[in-house]
């Protein structure tokens, strides 16, 4: 079989298409928790709580829950603990919210001050 002249320029363009949308639609594949508890070697109701309590983001229909491989990376981040790896536990996270807070009051009660002059 003999191919013409340009053929091998046009196929390589073929499957340089082909590769590229493979690439997109699997960055786009929505796994199931199950088979993101198999990739990471989670706890499939360690998942399944962190979902609940919206402590990871995931995709939700209905009653099914699943997870893109971005969700999958957050996931495997949220869990990675040693040197270089700075997680906010919850009580830094609630001292923070106090910290806003305290600041929010002030300001509001500085303009409420503004207004009573």
């Amino acid at each position: 079989m003999t191919l013409p002249v340009g053929a091998p320029n046009d196929l390589a363009k073929l499957l340089s298409a082909v590769l590229d949308h493979l690439a997109a639609e699997d960055r786009t594949k929505v796994f199931t928790l199950a088979e993101v508890a198999e990739q990471t070697g989670m706890s499939l109701r360690l998942i399944e709580k962190d979902c609940r309590a919206g402590r990871v983001r995931h995709v939700h229909r209905g009653q099914l829950r699943g997870m893109t491989r971005a969700h999958i990376a957050e996931l495997v981040e949220r869990h990675t603990e040693g040197p270089g790896v700075e997680h906010q536990t919850e009580t830094q996270k609630a001292a923070a919210a106090r910290q806003r807070s305290a600041e929010f009051n002030a300001a509001r009660s500085a303009r409420a001050g503004k207004r009573a002059a």
